[in-house]
């Protein structure tokens, strides 16, 4: 029984593997390259260039112990892994591939210390970490795939230790009149497959805290209030808004939602 749950949980973790491949094979040809996808992340997005206008030795202490959630291809493990005062970082993703394959060639590309990263295949939840046992955790172009934000937050609250930050990077949470536009939207969408009883395997759903818009790869769409009181709900009360200045994409012809960070500190 203990082998055959253990194959389940491999299966359930490997998913966003499992739906990159088969909702999109197009994306074969970078997702499966760490120089072609680094080199994507780096020259048409501005996830990069965003995180350089938070204030790191804020939020870094002394030789820290640090928590990558989410980390994807590693990107920003390397880049916080130059720094003196980095000692150690957890890298999490779900994603077998990116833990393996990609982190090490991104380290190697972006010249990063990769004695410093203990790598890791896992959810957002639980965190088998201990209480209390780390200084910073960052979130980039993540949480907007979490499931259950209120769990996950609080998860995080527990691991860190008293005066320790969480950084959300990088997500784009809507204000309110264009989450609502969103909103109408999608329903009047799922009104017609209603409707006209048209079969949809997997669906969009939509709720007053969040639109789920990729039911493939679980990408949620929410609005300001929500993240800021999910936040506070799960214990942090001293939350900083860090507006970055750049949008998500470089192309001026679509540059996407701003990016915006959130410093957000456990008393």
């Amino acid at each position: 029984m203990i082998s055959w749950l253990n194959k389940q949980t491999e299966i359930v973790v490997s998913q966003f593997d499992q739906s990159m491949d088969t909702y999109y094979p197009e994306s074969m040809r970078y997702t499966k390259d760490p120089v072609v996808y680094l080199n994507q992340v780096l020259t048409e997005t501005n996830f990069h260039e965003a995180v350089k206008m938070v204030d790191w030795d804020r939020y870094l202490p002394r030789k820290g112990a640090l928590l990558d959630l989410g980390g994807g291809i590693g990107w920003l493990s390397a880049y916080l892994s130059r720094m003196d005062c980095v000692d150690h970082i957890t890298f999490l993703d779900s994603c077998k591939y990116y833990v393996n394959h990609m982190l090490p060639n991104v380290f190697q590309q972006m010249s990063g210390i990769m004695d410093k990263v203990t790598p890791v295949e896992g959810l957002f939840y639980p965190l088998l970490l201990d209480d209390d046992s780390i200084d910073t955790v960052v979130v980039s172009a993540a949480l907007h795939h979490v499931d259950n934000m209120e769990t996950v937050l609080k998860e995080i609250y527990r691991i860190l230790k008293p005066g320790g930050f969480l950084l959300i990077l990088n997500e784009s949470p809507y204000s309110t009149g264009p989450y609502l536009f969103l909103i109408v939207k999608k329903m009047i969408k799922l009104l017609g497959y209603v409707a006209f009883k048209q079969y949809r395997p997997v669906s969009h759903n939509v709720s007053a805290s969040c639109v789920l818009v990729d039911p493939y790869l679980g990408d949620r769409a929410y609005p300001l209030w929500f993240l800021n009181k999910v936040i506070k709900t799960a214990g942090f009360t001293n939350t900083v808004k860090i507006d970055s200045g750049y949008s998500a994409m470089k192309s001026k012809r679509s540059p996407g939602p701003m990016l915006t960070h959130f410093a957000c500190q456990k008393n």
